[in-house]
């Protein structure tokens, strides 16, 4: 009886971490596609003037509510225009490597999770190239979401599996984007070794299994 609970439990289980997951993935693609959209919606002088900048940004509601954070920057890197203002135009965003591939590729680049040079939150970016009449790069749109807030990334780490169970989303290289427990963000999960079923899933493979967290809670 035991085993078959435990078969029937992992299953349920299973599903609910597959349809939080295709939902997630569903969300960010909805989140690129509208990034995208106002990209090609910015008029091209307007980066010539920030004070205009930021107000055409201030006034596009549907990605002030998807994103914590919007950015324009220069393709050297330097910062145009962050709405809400939280004093970081000046910064550079010219080491961040996703932001380099994104002006040398001229397409979209989702960033590798950073901490922000000036407010220290924890960041998950999506860098866009706005392009002018030529093709050339003439400005890069980011919206950025704060992995410490409840938006679509952050409300994982609130939901919740019966009474004790919670979600936790990791990178290629380990590193814990979402988390319920805030101190984990931008962490490193179990070092390869550590534990067979999460190198299995850091491998790629989809399944289920029963075993221990790091804290040793089953």
């Amino acid at each position: 009886v035991d085993t078959e609970l435990r078969q029937t439990v992992g299953e349920q289980a299973f599903s609910l971490v597959t349809q939080n997951a295709e939902r997630l993935d569903e969300d960010l693609r909805n989140a690129l596609q509208s990034l995208v959209a106002l990209s090609k919606a910015i008029p091209l002088e307007k980066l010539n003037d920030p004070f205009l900048l930021e107000k055409d940004l201030r006034n596009r509601p549907v990605a002030l509510l998807m994103f914590d954070d919007l950015f324009v920057n220069r393709p050297d890197g330097s910062m145009l225009v962050d709405v809400p203002a939280r004093g970081r135009r000046g910064t550079s965003f010219a080491e961040y490597e996703r932001f380099q591939l994104a002006v040398a590729t001229r397409k979209p680049q989702f960033g590798k999770p950073v901490r922000g040079p000036v407010t220290g939150a924890p960041y998950l970016a999506i860098n866009v190239p706005i392009l002018d009449s030529r093709g050339e790069v003439a400005a890069v749109l980011t919206g950025a979401f704060d992995l410490s807030r409840p938006n679509l990334l952050g409300k994982l780490a609130a939901a919740h599996i019966g009474k004790t169970g919670s979600f936790a989303l990791f990178t290629r290289d380990r590193t814990i984007v979402v988390s319920p427990a805030s101190k984990r963000i931008m962490t490193q999960g179990a070092p390869p070794g550590t534990s067979k079923y999460f190198d299995r899933a850091m491998a790629g493979e989809e399944a289920w299994e029963e075993d221990a967290n790091s804290d040793g809670v089953r």
